[in-house]
């Protein structure tokens, strides 16, 4: 939701004088006196200025009322990962209308439809359209249409600077293909979610598999002395790589390097998931991993500045995905947050674990995972 009226009359100036389209996304047919012109630019201002500046006002106004009301017009095809149509799908349709001054946008549900194999969906008068696919033994798929529109953006601006008619604008989508993916055999996991820390000190917190999962964390005078009885024998711990002076070594904001060990009998370890786009959401790459590999787990696996850096971006989380084994268990997990205490002195180390504690590889979960 975006709200879009609520801006001082002061600021709509400024934005007037150094970022038009900014202050267009008001909508408002608020006039520009002369002396709130002169406020801004310091100076007397004619008439021809003031009437210069509400024409474009109004014109960036009309710009974005246009782009606010885009038709739709979507067609494409559901099918399973075979590629075969499926028949009794259920499509749920909503758009978003720009609300009015002062207001969010809204949300408006339009129906529900059955569609077998193909679907086509028409709408105007909106800012984007949200699909959403449902069909029983199959995960939902949704996707939504916005920015399409953005191809004739420019020849838009044009003929509204120009005082010439525009039609709204059309987003066209032919040839979609959603494809529905069947579930399997689901099962329950149990979460571990509390963060792992370490000091320059070389002190911190371990999670302690033995211990109950409401509160997994032990604390460890040196985590580094891992031939010592002071790691417990099954738990999962980070250590900073240091710098030549001894303190934390740090690239920017974020640690140069993490190394996050299980220790365990043989065989525990992770492996680091790859998944099949960087840039996909965390909780996505979670859906993705479904059963733990049976082998090949390493005990250590290491985090780069890069990837701590990749953790958030752009408000959106994806965070380090990995399979794990310990104590003859399998288990999924996503290190989503890294956090350098102001001092430098202390790292926080934070994400989910999802173990099956039943001995099998399938982590299908049958709660939809964070």
């Amino acid at each position: 939701m975006k709200m879009k009226r609520m801006v001082p009359i002061l600021v709509i100036l400024v934005g007037l004088l150094l970022s038009v389209p900014y202050v267009a996304r008001l909508h408002a047919q608020a006039q520009v006196t002369a002396e709130q012109l002169e406020k801004i630019r310091g100076r007397k201002v004619t008439e021809a200025e003031v009437r210069e500046a509400n024409d474009l006002m109004r014109k960036w106004t009309e710009y974005y009322k246009v782009m606010d009301k885009r038709r739709f017009h979507i067609k494409g095809e559901v099918v399973d990962e075979q590629g075969n149509r499926l028949t009794g799908v259920t499509m749920l349709v909503s758009k978003s209308v720009s609300g009015g001054w002062w207001q969010n946008d809204q949300s408006i549900f339009i129906g529900e439809y059955t569609i077998n194999g193909i679907f086509e969906v028409r709408e105007s008068g909106c800012e984007d359209v949200r699909l959403s696919f449902e069909k029983g033994g199959y995960y939902r798929q949704s996707i939504r249409f916005s920015d399409d529109a953005k191809a004739n953006t420019r020849e838009i601006q044009e003929r509204i600077m120009k005082g010439l008619p525009v039609e709204e604008p059309l987003v066209g989508k032919e040839g979609l293909r959603i494809v529905m993916e069947k579930k399997g055999e689901q099962v329950h996991l149990g979460e571990h979610n509390t963060p792992l820390i370490y000091n320059m000190d070389g002190s911190g917190e371990v999670l302690d598999f033995d211990l109950p999962r409401t509160y997994p964390m032990r604390k460890v005078g040196d985590i580094s002395d891992t031939d010592t009885k002071s790691l417990p024998p099954n738990c999962l711990y980070m250590i900073a790589e240091k710098d030549e002076v001894g303190n934390i070594a740090l690239d920017t904001i974020y640690p140069r390097r993490i190394r996050v060990t299980i220790k365990g009998e043989p065989g525990s370890g992770f492996i680091v998931y790859k998944p099949r786009d960087r840039y996909q959401s965390g909780q996505k790459s979670l859906h993705e991993m479904k059963q733990a590999p049976e082998s090949g787990y390493e005990p250590t696996m290491v985090l780069e500045a890069e990837d701590i850096k990749m953790f958030r971006t752009s408000g959106r989380v994806y965070g380090f995905p990995f399979y794990f084994k310990i104590k003859n268990n399998y288990g999924k997990g996503l290190i989503t947050y890294c956090l350098v205490s102001k001092d430098g002195k202390t790292i926080f180390l934070s994400g989910s674990i999802f173990s099956n504690f039943k001995g099998s590889r399938n982590l299908e979960s049958i709660i939809p995972l964070p």
